[in-house]
């Protein structure tokens, strides 16, 4: 709670705030106002802010702050009046800016509401001389001023990001922000930027990407029409220049990894020309590891989309198709992938062959919950492509490794001989410990039917849920056995037991 003497320093604030509007004569006061902007206090900075809002929106509507044109003696006086004005709202956008950097998140907040009040006010009534043949400008000054603190090399501004994503729903707001950026990349360009810049500058990109699109009516926070902002072919060609600027610095794996979980979603519906990125999602696709199966998606939109060629795409899928791979975060986005890329029919055989092989044989030391999904994803291959299934109906198939044709360690899917092989590692899983494994693994010894499986249901197992759904069945079938209610004697429940002189029972 407040103490009584902040109380007062409130209550002040507002007075002097509706005297600063009333008359010229006590125009003086709003030094005062700014003068408690240094306070600590919550409730006295709130009602600060909120004053000096109040009395500058008023004048920046009604234009007090323009220069002016007539008799020179009134224009003197007039103009050094107006020209304090201006010093005045200098000084609190000053301190307004200060404010983005407290570790008050309220302060903050109202701080950034404030500031872009202003820009919005000054959009719409220009601080310059009065002119009748003036044209709309955004307030680019003072909006670089705000957009800097944002863009901190040292301190990360997520928090205060998320307080300024209502504000790019304007597209006047959201093209000066995208154009910021652009031009401070531009600028840092042959300077070492840090991890923090630049995951602030991925921050305002992603909430810019996040926004859906328009292609009829733009809507503007500090203008009625923008010129060239008024088009929306000038923000796609923004959006995508400034994306490529970024995609230019050198990112950090962690940022890496974020870049291309939005792109195929956020970005790149947004870009003049999807295929900008080819080059981008290529060279990450050849990365290997989790690099690479984040570029999956995108890439192959690429290919299937905007005819992107790219000869070598299943190669460097089946490489990916590694033991690892089950223990990575996006196992689930991989399994789902691999399954999509391999849906279609006309894909030649021996290529599904070795993406089935190879997948019944790194499931052999496969953690048990992802088991089930690495079984379904061959038994769906095998449905979908009926010449693959002489690997389960081969009468003299291998029984062990030594006696495999299947090279396992051959990059090409043309020469690993999988055709040659059988599915024996789904045979040997069905001596797995675990029940639901064994069950899914006996469906190749019956005929597949044609109606695939849904994959999606078979992701996301987690060993907790094993356990639990196999505790649950166990007390379905697991009979209560009755014990005796009387309580022993003894260990063996005779008087003449011995022992009870040297144990106790409880």
């Amino acid at each position: 709670m407040a103490a009584p003497m902040d109380g007062n320093t409130v209550n002040v604030i507002r007075e002097k705030a509706t005297l600063c509007l009333e008359s010229r004569k006590q125009i003086n006061n709003v030094v005062d106002i700014i003068s408690h902007m240094d306070s600590e206090k919550r409730d006295v900075l709130t009602a600060c802010i909120n004053a000096l809002l109040k009395v500058f929106e008023k004048f920046i509507t009604t234009e007090e702050m323009c220069g002016i044109s007539g008799d020179k003696e009134l224009k003197d006086k007039e103009a050094e009046y107006r020209e304090w004005l201006r010093q005045q709202y200098t000084a609190t956008v000053a301190c307004l800016l200060d404010k983005l950097t407290s570790t008050d998140r309220h302060i903050q907040k109202l701080s950034l509401r404030v500031l872009m009040k202003f820009v919005a006010a000054e959009g719409r009534h220009p601080i310059r001389t009065k002119s009748s043949s003036r044209t709309q400008l955004f307030p680019e000054s003072l909006f670089v001023e705000i957009m800097s603190h944002f863009l901190s090399s040292d301190e990360s501004t997520s928090a205060l990001l998320e307080s300024f994503q209502e504000f790019l729903l304007y597209d006047d707001v959201r093209y000066q922000t995208l154009q910021f950026i652009h031009k401070h990349l531009q600028k840092n360009s042959s300077k070492a930027t840090t991890d923090v810049y630049l995951t602030n500058v991925f921050g305002l990109l992603d909430k810019c990407s996040s926004l859906k699109c328009r292609t009829k009516s733009l809507h503007f926070l500090a203008m009625d029409t923008a010129g060239k902002m008024g088009s929306s072919k000038e923000h796609t060609k923004l959006f995508t220049s400034t994306w490529l600027q970024f995609l230019s610095c050198k990112l950090t794996p962690s940022l890496y990894k974020k870049v291309l979980i939005i792109a195929k979603d956020k970005v790149m519906p947004r870009l003049s020309n999807p295929l900008v990125l080819s080059d981008f999602l290529t060279e990450s696709y050849t990365m290997g590891g989790v690099i690479s199966l984040l570029a999956l998606d995108g890439l192959f939109l690429l290919i299937n989309k905007h005819n992107l060629e790219y000869p070598d795409f299943y190669e460097k899928l089946y490489a990916l198709l590694e033991p690892a791979v089950f223990h990575v975060k996006y196992c689930s986005r991989f399994f789902h992938l691999t399954d999509l890329f391999l849906t279609s029919t006309h894909l030649p055989s021996y290529l599904v062959a070795a993406f089935a092989k190879k997948m019944s044989r790194i499931s052999l030391t496969a953690p048990t919950p992802v088991l089930k999904a690495a079984i379904i994803f061959v038994c769906n291959l095998l449905k979908r492509h009926p010449t693959c299934t002489v690997l389960i109906n081969r009468p003299d198939a291998p029984t062990d490794l030594d006696e495999d044709p299947y090279l396992y360690n051959e990059p090409d899917p043309a020469k690993c001989e999988a055709l040659k092989s059988s599915l024996w590692e789904i045979k040997s899983l069905q001596n797995h410990y675990c029940p639901e494994v064994v069950k899914v693994a006996t469906r190749i010894n019956q005929p597949l039917h044609h109606t695939e499986d849904m994959l999606s249901d078979f992701l996301d197992v987690t060993e907790e849920g094993l356990i639990r759904r196999e505790i649950k069945r166990c007390r379905k079938t697991i009979k209560t056995t009755p014990v005796t209610f009387v309580p022993p004697k003894g260990l063996f429940g005779t008087k003449s037991d011995r022992l009870k002189g040297h144990w106790l029972l409880e």
